[in-house]
């Protein structure tokens, strides 16, 4: 009896070590950073007061999942390079590329977006934008 009762504990070990090992993929996998961004001018300055947009970036893979005040983007940040202390992410879509860097020790967040719109105005065309804020890590 002793010996099955061994067999068992052993078994019981590597159920909850394969389990362990299995879930740890997903930890990573799952992290996703919620940032509060203000769009900002050439100086830094707030363009539009008390306008705040929520951003969240889930990792899922090479890319992020990307929402913007919680609607799903159909463009996926793809990671351009990562550090401890750095996430640089790029969009590209319908003529607009979008940078995102990501300061991981300080939690702060940088976006620019350059438009070539086509299709407006000459006083529209070639618009960039700056967005600026503070992120946090939820998972």
């Amino acid at each position: 009896m002793i010996g099955n009762d061994d067999m068992l504990m052993s078994m019981m070990r590597t159920k909850k070590l394969l389990l362990t090992l299995l879930l740890i993929p997903n930890l990573v996998m799952a992290e996703t950073w919620v940032c509060y961004t203000k769009m900002t001018d050439a100086t830094g300055e707030d363009v539009y007061q008390h306008s705040i947009t929520k951003r969240e970036y889930t990792r899922a893979g090479d890319f992020f999942v990307y929402k913007v005040k919680g609607r799903d983007s159909q463009d996926e940040p793809k990671i351009m390079k990562e550090s401890d202390s750095f996430l640089q992410l790029v969009q590209v879509s319908n003529g607009n590329i979008r940078a995102t860097i990501i300061n991981k020790e300080d939690k702060l967040i940088k976006i620019t977006e350059v438009s070539a719109l086509t299709n407006m105005s000459d006083v529209l065309k070639n618009m960039n934008f700056d967005f600026q804020g503070k992120c946090e890590v939820v998972e």
